[in-house]
């Protein structure tokens, strides 16, 4: 999951515009059976884009697992 900021976002703890602009995580079929909350962070936004980089825009859900517990 993807969370970008718009041209008027503002972050409630400042009043400012945010720096980091998007935020990515991983979301399970579990995690959402479970009702979990979900959170993306600049930790988990970095170990999804490294991830997507070792293992490619086309790769299988095992691959992209695999990079993703390396990561």
């Amino acid at each position: 999951m993807e969370f970008t900021t718009g041209a008027n976002t503002t972050d409630i703890t400042t009043g400012i515009t945010p720096v980091i602009t998007t935020l990515r995580t991983i979301i399970t079929q579990e995690l959402l059976g479970n009702d979990a909350q979900i959170y993306a962070t600049p930790l988990t936004s970095m170990t999804v884009d490294i991830a997507i980089s070792k293992a490619g825009v086309s790769a299988s859900v095992a691959e992209f697992s695999t990079e993703l517990d390396t990561a």
